[in-house]
This record gives structure tokens, C-alpha cells and sequence, in this order.
């Protein structure tokens, strides 16, 4: 018996999503911090986390049109920043940024 529940093919599967964190669980839910998180690539990146200024460093110079994309953990860009040609790292400012994770995607434009 189901008890009057709803059934889809089968047992009830209805999940309760109002439930709340499980206090002191590794299953609580995740809160945010001060810090502004990276996930690391191929080129460095530091501090990582931090909370004010964020070093980017290639593992080769910048060439003219390159770009360096700033995207929020929703996969959003943030900002665009234009890479200096010649210049090995980038100093980005976060102090101003909420407090999350973020991905730094470093590409080049072409000319059409």
C-alpha cells in the first residue's frame, strides 16, 4: 500500500527538500566564506583562495589579443580583462567580488 500517495511506476519517490542542513554532518550544506576561490589550471594562481588581489602566472608570455575570462560558479562571465602582450602574469583586484568559486579561462581572440 502506498497510503494515498503518489506513485510513479512504482514506490513513492517524493523527496523532501525543506528538510534543512544536518547540523555537524559531512552532508551539511556548503556556506559561503570571505574567500574567493579558483579552480586551478594548467597556470598558477595565487593566493588561491584569497579575499583582495589574485596573481595569474603563464607558463608563457602573452601574445597580442589574448584575453583572460572571469566566470562565476553558474558558468557567467564576471568580467573580461585584456592581457598585456609580452607580460608573463595578471594582477586581478577580488576584494569587490562576492565570495564564491570562479574559473579564469585565458584565450585567444582572432581577427575575422
Amino acid at each position: 500500500m502506498t497510503g494515498g500517495k503518489r506513485t510513479y511506476a512504482g514506490l513513492p519517490n517524493n523527496p523532501n527538500y525543506s528538510l534543512g542542513p544536518l547540523v555537524n554532518s559531512i552532508c551539511d550544506t556548503v556556506l559561503p566564506t570571505n574567500d574567493f576561490t579558483f579552480i586551478e589550471t594548467e597556470n598558477n594562481i595565487y593566493p588561491n583562495p584569497a579575499s583582495s588581489t589574485v596573481t595569474y602566472i603563464s607558463n608563457s608570455k602573452f601574445e597580442k589579443g589574448e584575453i583572460l575570462n572571469l566566470y562565476n560558479d553558474f558558468g557567467q562571465l564576471v568580467r573580461g580583462y585584456q592581457l598585456s602582450e609580452g607580460n608573463t602574469y595578471f594582477k586581478i583586484d577580488v576584494s569587490n567580488f562576492p565570495a564564491g568559486i570562479y574559473f579564469l579561462l585565458h584565450s585567444h581572440v582572432r581577427a575575422h
